[in-house]
């Protein structure tokens, strides 16, 4: 049992990887903590002879456990309440802690899109960036945020700026190899040919070996703008990948 309480105190006082050591009411609240029953084994072993100041003791516990656990669930009570706190405790020690308080943004962005509100996950992506511009994930999952959104090139573009930071890494290769290729392919649907054909052929020069930009490529040029010789140029790539 003390093992386990000392565990407890350090995991969440001082080695709390994202928010750090948070001002949680509810730590402090002494019937909320694992150690309670070893607290209580001590202490009331030692007391058993006094019932009056027993009971003394207990009323002080459970006043001070009221009053941090009134004040944490007032805190918490609201969603807005609740992520306006943790807002302002990550935008205190940005400064000191920048890795945890954008990953903090980050995983804030992260709920707010799985919730659909699309615009605070928009402003939490770009908090986490701004804190930490440096961090390859944070652009990597800002630019798969984009994508889901419609928003194309803006995806791109923070892609490829996380590929920069994290060259050797290759899920990022393939991530911004896919929305190029959905870049183009919305460009096609709206016309803007030369700008596909731009787009096709910096995927090109992204994945060479990628059977899919050839197979595009093929298509683009029997197509979209017919050019036989292009057209079967691209095919013989692809021919030769497919052995």
């Amino acid at each position: 049992m003390a093992a386990a309480c000392f565990i407890f105190l350090v995991f969440f006082f001082i080695l709390r990887p994202v928010l750090g050591a948070v001002r949680d009411w509810d730590l402090f609240s002494i019937p909320a903590m694992v150690y309670m029953p070893l607290l209580a084994l001590f202490v009331f072993r030692r007391t058993a002879a006094d019932a009056k100041f027993a009971r003394v003791l207990g009323a002080c516990a459970f006043l001070v456990s009221a009053f941090h656990t009134g004040s944490w669930l007032w805190l918490n009570h609201s969603e807005e309440l609740m992520v306006r706190r943790i807002s302002c405790h990550l935008e205190q020690r940005q400064e000191r802690e920048r890795w945890a308080s954008s990953y903090g943004f980050l995983t804030m962005a992260k709920y707010y899109r799985q919730t659909g509100i699309s615009d605070k996950a928009d402003a939490a992506y770009q908090k986490a960036i701004s804190i930490h511009p440096g961090y390859s994930i944070n652009r990597q999952e800002y630019g798969l945020f984009l994508f889901s959104q419609g928003r194309y090139l803006e995806a791109v573009k923070q892609l490829a700026m996380a590929q920069s930071l994290n060259p050797t890494n290759p899920g990022i290769k393939k991530l911004l190899a896919n929305v190029y290729l959905a870049y183009a392919r919305s460009l096609i649907t709206l016309g803007k040919n030369d700008e596909a054909e731009k787009s096709l052929l910096k995927l090109l020069a992204l994945a060479p070996d990628w059977p899919p930009v050839m197979s595009a490529l093929v298509d683009f040029y029997r197509n979209t703008v017919p050019d036989p010789e292009k057209a079967e140029h691209y095919q013989q790539m692809l021919d030769r990948l497919a052995k």
